[in-house]
């Protein structure tokens, strides 16, 4: 007998649900247009990856990661798409790096539900956390200047450092294995 996947099913409920709903938007019921609704999709894509971890794979880091990305994403999308707090489209472009702020803080779930053994998850978490937070004080005008010219002229050879590093690393890596096997 095959058993069913968690995650699909809260997939087949959101699918269902979006479907209803466009049923009614096509018959002329007043409900929440598309441009409110896809945050919602996002959240609930989420919300089935985690569901889907949760009560079937619990090692598969994946899901947490995806999953965590895809649902405080759609969160933070629904305050510019349903206006909370007076929040407009237009306003994104002051508050973009709390993307990247999420992306760190779902590297450091990973890590906090690996009982913190894979220190490794801790680097993108910290350059994402980093790099959004001092964007994040630079849109909204807290630093100004120089400064904040600065960085914004070394940002693209700090990423190519990084990537540099990286591929170092991972180079290492499967030298240091090939020396094992």
């Amino acid at each position: 007998m095959r058993q069913r996947q968690p995650g699909v099913v809260v997939i087949s409920i959101g699918l269902t649900l979006a479907g209803a709903w466009w049923i009614a938007i096509a018959s002329g019921v007043p409900l929440m247009s598309l441009n409110q609704f896809w945050p919602v999709g996002l959240s609930i894509g989420g919300l089935a990856l985690l569901v889907q971890r949760g009560l079937r794979d619990r090692q598969d880091r994946g899901l947490l990661l995806l999953g965590s990305i895809l649902l405080f994403t759609g969160l933070f999308l629904c305050l510019f798409a349903f206006r909370i707090g007076n929040l407009t489209w237009q306003n994104m472009t002051d508050y973009w790096p709390i993307l990247l702020l999420i992306a760190g803080f779902a590297f450091v779930l990973v890590y906090l539900a690996g009982d913190m053994r894979e220190q490794a998850l801790l680097i993108p978490a910290y350059f994402l956390g980093g790099i959004g937070l001092v964007a994040l004080l630079i849109t909204l005008g807290m630093v100004r200047g120089a400064m904040s010219s600065q960085v914004l002229w070394l940002s693209p050879l700090l990423l190519v450092l990084i990537v540099l590093a990286a591929l170092m690393r991972s180079r290492s890596r499967g030298e240091q294995q090939a020396r094992d096997d």
